[in-house]
């Protein structure tokens, strides 16, 4: 009753850890969350902060650039980008001819050329008189002043690009990492769009931006009207909150997997210490098991022996019946140290097989478990000279006291044991089948396969408190395994049938 109630305290102790420990584990995936979602929104704030600063800083790099190319433009001698300024086209506003002046010398070109070179916008704004002083152009990008003869110096596409954009996006950028997409684009007046940066890539889409500002604010623009250059930063493929949101969901489902973790780890710590608490019981009922069969027969044999011993029989009969109540009593006492003696070989030791009949030791095993039949019918089938296995003869014969007195003690109802010796094929291999079957009323035991593990019992041997131990089939299975064969049970309506395999030699 003690070891009951401490049972039921330490089941109840454990329990209760287990529910506070779930519980603190959904409060730290509470907490964990709340403050990821916190994390998440400050990094998002942070980013667009950054990305604002970081904007406005390319804003100013770029019209300081700009402002020195319109401060050098006539020497066309630009220290910082000296590959820009490739061409200067010249020509008097109305005329239909004008100069074009490149590093490998001056030419004369005619109005198509002009066209060309300027577009007719900026031809046509030149001859209209608006252009005054020098200022920008952005459709083509080039620099023009006009006073009386027109001059413009046209910035190449490419050296744009790799010189002044690149060079600023690189410089104020960087720390952003490769998932920023930042485009330089020029917007026309129908709000059509031309990538000046990068140049391999293709056209922005107008969603594909978290920022957008406008650049050359503060620089004399000459036109054309409506046209602008813009800054557009992003996240390639998302926007900046999208990518955020997924880099706080990985996180989420990181943390959902760690404490998954750390749950599955707690089930299986008590998993396993139910475990140890159910084979620590199992072992004190087999101790107490085990003491109690081994009282019945020393009790049977110390009065046989004080009668004998006080001569207290003098018949001749008498004499011969208590010598086979203490030999019969002896055997029960020699296979259950045997059975635990098996038992404590738990990685099973090499034996030493020599051939055995084992029609003969079945004979042998099944008088000395005669007693346990009482008076129930016994039907054997054998086989004729059947062949001899190779084994260790006590293994055998511990398999066989076993398994028959496993019958003698579960046999119910008034049906006969039968016994059977066969030898069977498969394949091209042999061995020699002893099936045992003994009449069974009860059939609550789903699984039969239990009765093989250590220290368990069927239900039916519990609710009738049949002595026993709970290691004998363990131990016949293991010692069959030893021997290269098997040990097997069928539960059918009525009955329940062992059956041994030995293996034959070829």
């Amino acid at each position: 009753m003690h070891y009951d109630r401490a049972q039921r305290s330490g089941r109840s102790l454990r329990q209760l850890a287990m529910a506070l420990v779930a519980i603190t584990v959904g409060l730290i995936g509470w907490l964990q969350f709340a403050w990821l979602s916190q994390l998440r929104d400050q990094e998002l704030a942070g980013r667009q902060v950054a990305l604002r600063v970081a904007s406005s800083n390319f804003q100013e790099r770029i019209a300081r650039d700009f402002h020195i190319l319109l401060d050098e433009a006539p020497s066309r001698q630009n220290p910082i980008y000296p590959d820009l300024l490739q061409e200067q086209v010249q020509w008097r506003p109305g005329s239909s001819r004008g100069e074009l002046h490149q590093a490998s010398g001056s030419s004369i070109i005619g109005r198509a050329r002009l066209q060309q070179l300027l577009g007719s916008r900026l031809l046509q704004a030149a001859a209209e008189g608006t252009l005054s002083g020098r200022g920008l152009w952005l459709e083509p990008p080039a620099l023009v002043e006009c006073s009386g003869r027109c001059i413009a110096w046209l910035l190449d596409s490419t050296a744009l690009a790799a010189g002044p954009l690149h060079q600023a996006a690189e410089l104020l950028f960087a720390d952003f990492g490769e998932e920023l997409q930042l485009d330089i684009v020029s917007i026309e007046e129908d709000g059509r769009i031309r990538r000046l940066y990068p140049l391999q890539s293709a056209g922005p889409r107008p969603t594909d931006h978290d920022l957008a500002i406008s650049l050359l604010m503060d620089l004399p623009i000459h036109g054309p009207p409506d046209y602008r250059w813009e800054l557009r930063v992003g996240n390639a493929g998302s926007s900046l909150e999208q990518a955020v949101a997924a880099a706080h969901w990985r996180n989420v489902l990181l943390s959902a997997v760690v404490l998954a973790l750390l749950l599955s780890g707690l089930f299986l710590i008590d998993r396993y210490s139910r475990n140890r608490a159910a084979l620590a019981a199992q072992r004190i009922l087999f101790v107490a098991s085990a003491s109690h069969e081994l009282r019945t027969p020393l009790s049977v044999i110390g009065s046989a022996a004080d009668n004998l011993a006080e001569a207290k029989v003098h018949d001749e009969q008498r004499v011969r019946e208590y010598g086979a109540l203490i030999r019969s009593e002896v055997g029960k006492l020699t296979a259950m140290v045997d059975n635990v003696l098996e038992f404590s070989q738990t990685t099973g030791k090499p034996r030493e097989f020599v051939p055995v009949r084992l029609d003969r030791m079945l004979k042998e095993a099944l008088a000395l478990c005669q007693p346990s039949f009482g008076d129930r019918e016994v039907i054997m089938d054998l086989v004729d000279e059947p062949p001899e296995v190779l084994g260790q003869p006590s293994g055998l014969h511990s398999i066989l006291v076993n398994l028959l007195n496993n019958v003698g003690k579960y046999a119910e109802g008034e049906g006969a044991i039968r016994i059977s010796l066969r030898v069977v094929k498969s394949g091209r291999r042999r061995a020699l089948a002893l099936a045992i079957s003994n009449p069974l009323t009860d059939q609550s035991d789903a699984d039969p396969e239990r009765w093989f593990e250590p220290f368990q019992r069927g239900r039916a041997a519990e609710q009738r408190r049949v002595p026993g131990t709970g290691i004998g089939l363990s131990v016949a299975r293991n010692i069959a395994q030893q021997h290269g064969g098997g040990l097997t049970v069928q539960y059918g309506t009525g009955t329940v049938r062992f059956t041994l395999y030995l293996p034959l030699g070829d």
